[in-house]
Parts: C-alpha cells; structure tokens; sequence
C-alpha cells in the first residue's frame, strides 16, 4: 500500500484540491496515514490517523493550509 508516496508525487495544487473536497479530503487522508502507518509504525503516525480520524473534514482543512505553505503533511513522518 503505497497510497502516500503516490499522493506526495502529485504536484501541489492538485494535493490541496484533494483535500479542500469534503468527503474525499478525508477519505484521501485517511488513506494515505494508513499507508504512512503501514510503511512507518511509529508514534507520530499513529496519534495523526487517530486524530485525522475522529476529527473528519475539519483537520483536512488545516491539513490542506499547512501542505500549502510547508510542502508536507501535518504528523507524517
């Protein structure tokens, strides 16, 4: 399951068109933390699929903010 290495190949904007989409933001994010989880058991991306989770569209949005001014995800290591 390689969902975040072929989401972090897409350029940018369509990164961020991703995850401004409700339902499908949090459906990509949560692929792509259970893909991070799966290459990389580590804290760090255990504490972010379980917020990134529970917290639904909410967090896409601030995730989508942040991946546009740094390049990276919120708590993916």
């Amino acid at each position: 399951m390689k969902v975040d290495n072929w989401f972090n190949d897409l350029d940018k904007l369509s990164e961020i068109i991703l995850l401004i989409i409700p339902v499908i933001g949090w459906l990509v994010e949560i692929l792509v933390r259970l893909s991070a989880l799966i290459r990389k058991q580590s804290s760090v991306n255990i504490v972010g699929f379980v917020i990134y989770f529970i917290g639904g569209v909410f967090f896409s949005y601030i995730d989508a903010i942040y991946l546009a001014i740094t390049e990276k995800q919120i708590l993916i290591d």
